[in-house]
């Protein structure tokens, strides 16, 4: 059966990342998409807050003055916030996580307590981005819920060669302070930044008069000196990418929340995974093909050997024509190029045809039948009849 079937839109809940530096609105922004879509959804279910900065206190009369019961959950434990995902679709149509850089930081802080290091190692980060993928960021994106996650923001450098030829570090960018690979994980990737009110800062500059700055002074209270400005970084449905919205709310984000299949089937991965390509020590199917077949060669010299130890001409023939009755070919690079199936096959064929019983070979399959020779075969150095 193939493994494609005709595409559907199968994205039926938001994934909402957002980051920004302290003050930036993210937690404002998460808490303006988390009541649009509780509305849109028209849930009568609370909406669930994970919290590891005490943010949900301050948003709380926001949720109150809409009607919506919110339930917390405050803890910068990995742990913790693994058991809300498990626990949070039966509960929750919407959970909001603020903010995920603490509990990237908590699983590398507890795990270099546990082991007393100072620092990491290469294998380190192959157990710690295993237990983040498997625990939080699948789940993330798999789960039947509409989840908004904030993070802190951190600068991306990169190397650069100056003009005197030296290479210096830059600035190049901003990320989520998290696991590496998350910002690849939400559908919707907000910034959030901190800015002078364009309009104010302005009407400011333009007056001329003390009497005029100073109603420009009054108006900026008024209307805010600073404004939250969102960019988005990433929009999945390639609608919105480089979007900008100031003190943003639910309604700004319309084009993304239709383009994903809300209230339809939520089925972004199919489940599932290969560790049947693997033995109980991880190695893969082809080194222990390759090493069964290794072992085939040996034992297959070894049968042979017991047979035809000398290099006399008449037992080289003798080797010959048990090869190309058994495999069809004499050549030694064709043989061990076989599959160790063949190969094993081979064996208990020669096991066979030298006289030992086939009740005694290892792993001989069920149900499989040992052809006797057919030809004139020397066995044991003499000619059979």
């Amino acid at each position: 059966m193939s493994i494609f079937k005709k595409a559907t839109n199968t994205m039926a809940f938001a994934k909402v990342g957002i980051l920004g530096f302290a003050g930036s609105g993210k937690t404002r922004t998460a808490t303006e998409i988390a009541i649009g879509l509780h509305k849109a959804l028209d849930s009568k279910k609370p909406i669930g807050f994970v919290d590891t900065e005490t943010g949900s206190e301050f948003v709380l009369p926001l949720f109150q003055n809409h009607g919506i019961e919110m339930m917390v959950s405050k803890t910068r434990a990995f742990r913790d916030l693994a058991e809300a995902l498990r626990e949070a679709p039966s509960i929750f149509d919407i959970m909001i996580v603020d903010s995920v850089s603490h509990f990237w930081v908590d699983i590398i802080e507890s795990y270099r307590k546990k082991k007393n290091v100072n620092r990491l190692s290469f294998q380190d980060w192959a157990i710690l981005k295993p237990m983040w993928s498997n625990d939080f960021a699948t789940p993330f994106v798999t789960s039947a819920l509409h989840i908004i996650v904030c993070g802190r923001a951190g600068f991306e450098y990169d190397y650069f060669e100056g003009d005197d030829g030296k290479m210096e570090l830059y600035k190049t960018g901003t990320k989520m302070k998290a696991e590496g690979e998350f910002g690849f994980e939400p559908s919707l990737l907000i910034e959030m930044e901190r800015i002078k009110n364009p309009e104010a800062t302005e009407s400011y500059k333009e007056a001329k008069t003390r009497d005029a700055k100073m109603k420009a002074a009054k108006q900026m209270m008024t209307e805010r000196e600073f404004v939250r400005m969102a960019t988005v970084l990433k929009d999945r449905s390639d609608i919105m990418d480089g979007k900008i919205f100031y003190n943003p709310s639910y309604e700004d984000f319309a084009p993304h929340w239709q383009s994903i299949n809300i209230g339809g089937e939520h089925k972004p991965l199919e489940p599932g995974d290969s560790t049947e390509l693997f033995d109980r020590e991880g190695r893969p199917d082809w080194v222990i093909a390759k090493k069964r077949a290794t072992i085939a060669l040996e034992e297959l010299k070894a049968e042979i050997d017991k047979v035809y130890p000398s290099s006399s001409a008449k037992e080289k023939q003798a080797r010959i024509k048990l090869m190309e009755k058994v495999f069809g070919t004499s050549s030694a690079t064709k043989i061990e190029g076989t599959s160790y199936m063949l190969l094993e096959e081979g064996l208990r064929r020669i096991k066979d045809i030298i006289g030992v019983p086939e009740n005694t070979l290892d792993n001989v399959s069920a149900g499989i039948i040992i052809e006797p020779p057919t030809e004139d075969v020397p066995i044991n150095g003499a000619e059979a009849v």
